[in-house]
């Protein structure tokens, strides 16, 4: 074990060179280089570098650090997060910063039940049923102060 470097900065160095597909993955790693760790220390570690889970075109989920096309650190507003906002008369989009869309998505699940039906959020995009079309330019006009105005 390199006695300079911390388990934080192993764990920064393995994502930068070539992630892993889960965090016992990356406990074998730590625990190659010395640092005995467990899954809660892990855990913390990956939210502290803002790491995101993310699919390789292999299909392969992997944790890697964010690049500039990830979602700003936390404590980033949800201005910055929400990238558009759109609708037809059923349904509405929005799209986020990569890696974003399953936080705001979850958000909005708790937004209200009586002015949600149910989200489903990919990577970058979400879309939202409401209970009735007739309101929908009314709560898009909501969704949008809700993001933008805080």
């Amino acid at each position: 074990m390199d006695e300079s470097i911390t388990a934080l900065e192993a764990l920064r160095q393995i994502l930068s060179k070539k992630g892993a597909g889960s965090q016992e993955d990356l406990r074998e790693e730590l625990l190659k280089q010395g640092f005995e760790v467990n899954q809660s220390t892990i855990s913390r570690g990956l939210r502290k570098l803002g790491a995101i889970k993310s699919f390789i075109p292999s299909g392969e989920a992997v944790y890697k650090l964010p690049t500039k096309e990830t979602p700003p650190p936390i404590g980033a507003s949800l201005g910055e997060l929400v990238v558009g906002i759109n609708h037809n008369e059923f349904l509405i989009v929005i799209q986020t910063k990569s890696g974003s869309a399953s936080l705001i998505a979850e958000l909005l699940d708790n937004f209200g039940k009586e002015k949600i039906l149910g989200t489903v959020a990919g990577d970058n995009t979400i879309f939202v049923a409401i209970p009735s079309g007739k309101s929908i330019k009314k709560f898009v006009t909501e969704l949008t102060e809700f993001f933008y105005q805080r």
